[in-house]
């Protein structure tokens, strides 16, 4: 066959060269797959996150999780609305937050807090409850994160005073457990200037947590508007327990 080839000019070489070539894209096209199809596994049985979860991932992505498939994972940022699809491999060999409570978690938050008389820090499958502050019985740290995306156009001396109007809103509710962190100017972006507020109420009952989160996030809306500061779309509010 070789011979009849040769005779006929043909170029076996480059033939066998396409060949070579193509295996090879293939072989890495299907080893992504299985990459992905592993990864989506794992996803279902650890359960990082559940559809409808708002997470961020170490490489920045973040979003509201709207479908788990066996290749990627689709997540819908919110201020735009645009919808990313990150491969499931890329997920699980990142850093997950997720910064959505449910109700089973909030439950073992409480039945922690019982327990020790007082939780700072709930650490699941510890024998013994940590050493907490005066008056902090019955109460969880639950960390907040917020993005506050303010107009390009606003005047920059009151930019200035965006971390002292966020943290004196924020603690306005001292009383109700509630902590300032930080806020500090991330990204100027297209769309504006984001700012990223991150805060602590010390709270157990989930419903005592959402009336404070919602009296602090009325106080910061009003001290902006009051300083002539504008957000562009939604401000995007985010919790976590730790």
């Amino acid at each position: 066959q070789m011979c009849i080839r040769d005779r006929l000019g043909i170029d076996t070489s480059g033939m066998f060269a396409g060949l070579g070539v193509g295996g090879l894209t293939l072989g890495f096209a299907v080893q992504s797959t299985l990459q992905d199809v592993i990864a989506a596994f794992t996803i279902f049985v650890d359960r990082p996150f559940q559809v409808g979860d708002w997470i961020s991932l170490r490489g920045g992505e973040s979003g509201q999780v709207k479908w788990i498939g066996l290749r990627s994972t689709k997540l819908r940022i919110r201020d735009i609305g645009q919808t990313i699809t990150v491969p499931n491999h890329i997920i699980v060999g990142s850093i997950i937050t997720n910064y959505t409570v449910h109700e089973d978690e909030a439950e073992v938050f409480r039945e922690a807090a019982s327990k020790c008389g007082g939780l700072n820090h709930h650490l699941l499958g510890s024998e013994s409850c940590p050493p907490t502050d005066e008056g902090s019985e019955g109460k969880v740290d639950r960390f907040s994160a917020m993005e506050l995306v303010v107009r390009l156009d606003s005047d920059p001396d009151a930019l200035d005073h965006v971390d002292r109007l966020v943290g004196d809103a924020i603690g306005e509710s001292a009383s109700d457990g509630a902590k300032f962190e930080s806020c500090n100017l991330m990204e100027i972006s297209p769309r504006g200037l984001n700012f990223d507020v991150k805060y602590t109420i010390f709270q157990s009952d989930t419903d005592e947590y959402k009336k404070v989160r919602h009296g602090i996030n009325l106080r910061i809306l009003r001290r902006l508007h009051g300083a002539g500061l504008k957000l562009v779309g939604n401000v995007v509010a985010m919790h976590v327990n730790t």
